[in-house]
């Protein structure tokens, strides 16, 4: 029995050195892999843009770094990451940026999923490999599950779901400057018009008034706004375009408008309806690769409309000294 327990022992410790040692190995690959999988964020930091964005795929494809920077005459970066489509990683995020430099104007991209609906939590594991250095981090992310906290005392955890994207030897296939990823393509003809029997039949969408505010979601965007505006910088929410097929689309983009201008002005942050009334050239077909993405040309577009936003409230133009207090800060 005493044997049987002295390899079992042996064992258990046999295991703990190799997921420590191969855990290192995947920190360090994380740290300088080419791929977009990898310390996007870090990267992102490093660049200490003053401009930043943030959301979900429509902030990753919509928000151009480079046109906004020509525009502007500051540099950004775009943080958006797909399926984001909650506030929780953009919490993570702002955690991971203020610890380093404090940026002066942060721009969200919302929409009804920003505070409505369920959490969309499992796709948190982008935070993983930064859970260890931030305790809110590592609060957020142990949200994922009853036992998360158990499962991040493996060290090779963090990176279960990016091993084959740190060594795929090209880094990705995606194309992206400053963060943005642009995608090409137009639209298919058949998702241009509107089946309004079809889609009266559907389930309640993630822009439905049906969808119930979600407390959680709420707490953190709040706590993100607070965390950022204490330090001084700027938020703006902006809900960018979605192809219009017809007057139900338009209606609804409408509602959704007004139910963010709401919910934005009670957290007394500015909010831009930039959707497709906002620049009636990027209602057309041209400028989407899909219903809820803008291709290419429509990123370029719709990132001049914002920035040409931006300008007309007065939020660019050369720092002042003492940006990163409280002084330079947002409007809430």
């Amino acid at each position: 029995m005493k044997r049987l327990l002295i390899s079992l022992v042996l064992f258990a410790l046999m295991l703990l050195a190799i997921d420590r040692a191969l855990g290192h190995a995947l920190a360090a690959r994380f740290r300088v892999a080419p791929s977009d999988e990898a310390d996007a964020i870090g990267r992102g930091i490093a660049a200490r843009a003053p401009l930043v964005i943030c959301g979900s795929s429509r902030a990753r494809h919509h928000y151009d770094p480079d046109t906004l920077a020509a525009r502007l005459g500051m540099t950004a970066w775009n943080f958006g990451r797909d399926g984001q489509f909650g506030p929780f990683y953009s919490y993570g995020v702002a955690e991971l940026v203020l610890r380093s430099y404090t940026p002066r104007l942060w721009i969200m991209e919302v929409d009804d999923r920003t505070l409505s609906g369920p959490d969309p939590l499992s796709s948190l594991n982008v935070l993983l490999p930064y859970a260890a250095q931030d305790p809110a981090i590592a609060e957020l992310v142990n949200r994922r599950s009853r036992y998360e906290w158990l499962k991040r005392l493996s060290a090779i955890y963090p990176y279960n779901s990016l091993v084959l994207a740190l060594y795929e030897p090209r880094g990705g296939a995606h194309e992206t400057r400053r963060g943005y990823a642009p995608i090409d393509g137009t639209i298919a003809a058949a998702d241009t018009v509107e089946d309004v029997a079809d889609a009266a039949a559907q389930p309640p969408r993630a822009d439905s008034p049906n969808l119930a505010p979600n407390p959680l979601k709420r707490r953190y965007l709040s706590a993100m706004i607070d965390m950022l505006e204490r330090r001084g910088v700027t938020v703006l929410a902006v809900r960018s375009p979605r192809f219009p097929r017809g007057p139900g689309d338009r209606e609804r983009a409408s509602a959704e408008a007004a139910r963010l201008r709401s919910a934005f002005a009670d957290l007394k942050v500015r909010f831009l309806d930039l959707g497709a009334d906002a620049d009636p050239e990027l209602g057309q077909a041209r400028y989407f690769r899909d219903r809820t993405h803008l291709n290419r040309a429509g990123a370029s577009r719709f990132s001049r409309l914002v920035a040409d936003s931006i300008l007309s409230l007065g939020l660019a133009g050369p720092a002042a000294p003492g940006a990163t207090s409280a002084s330079a800060g947002g409007h809430r």
